[in-house]
């Protein structure tokens, strides 16, 4: 799946798309403009995240509503579940955001 980078400025969000940090974070590493690969999906204090690799070449959560034009589609591959896999990972594997970093690149070179 694939989102271009509307906004990257956490305040320029609607208040229901923000999370409690949101008025103290800076603007994320993105591109207003900017196609993205998404590399996963997670929900953080019920707003949705995608999980991109950033303009500084770190995987970072970002919120859905910084991106337009996504297309719907579920990867094949994808997975779903009520745990949060990304600590999961983490835990069982500190370098599992590394894999997805490294993934995310492999995936948006042509």
């Amino acid at each position: 799946m694939n989102a271009t980078c509307r906004t990257n400025d956490p305040k320029a969000l609607p208040d229901h798309q923000q999370h409690r940090a949101a008025r103290f974070s800076s603007r994320y590493p993105l591109t207003p403009g900017v196609r993205y690969a998404v590399a996963g999906t997670a929900i953080v204090e019920n707003v949705l995240h995608l999980l991109v690799q950033n303009d500084d070449g770190d995987a970072r959560l970002a919120p859905a509503a910084m991106f337009e034009t996504f297309d719907g589609s579920v990867p094949p591959g994808w997975r779903f579940s009520l745990r949060d896999h990304l600590r999961s990972l983490e835990a069982d594997d500190p370098r599992a955001l590394a894999v997805f970093g490294r993934r995310l690149v492999e995936a948006s070179q042509p």
